[in-house]
């Protein structure tokens, strides 16, 4: 089994992958010690990516992601996301890839 951490200010939590619940109005932070994918199962998130970023000027690693889209993560890559919607929680589930 291969653990993926979501943290907050406000809490740190450690599990091994499946459904996470994102609360509104927080963000937790995503680094992955396996590659995998970040799918959004319900809501939309916004996800924000470190830098450095190698896309156009405006590319500031700020995406937004809905149902059903995912998003690929290395190993070690670090990702920060939170519901896009300021009242409603937004979930997503956490594959790694064996």
């Amino acid at each position: 089994m291969i653990a993926a951490q979501f943290t907050s200010t406000h809490q740190s939590v450690t599990d091994t992958a499946g459904l996470w619940k994102l609360p509104a109005g927080r963000a937790y932070s995503l680094r992955p010690p396996q590659s995998g994918f970040l799918q959004v199962s319900g809501g939309d998130i916004w996800a924000t990516f470190d830098g450095p970023h190698s896309g156009p000027p405006n590319d500031l690693g700020d995406h937004v992601i809905g149902v059903g889209e995912r998003l690929e993560l290395k190993a070690g890559q670090r990702v920060v996301v939170e519901s896009w919607h300021t009242r409603a929680p937004a979930y997503v589930t956490w594959n790694p890839v064996s």
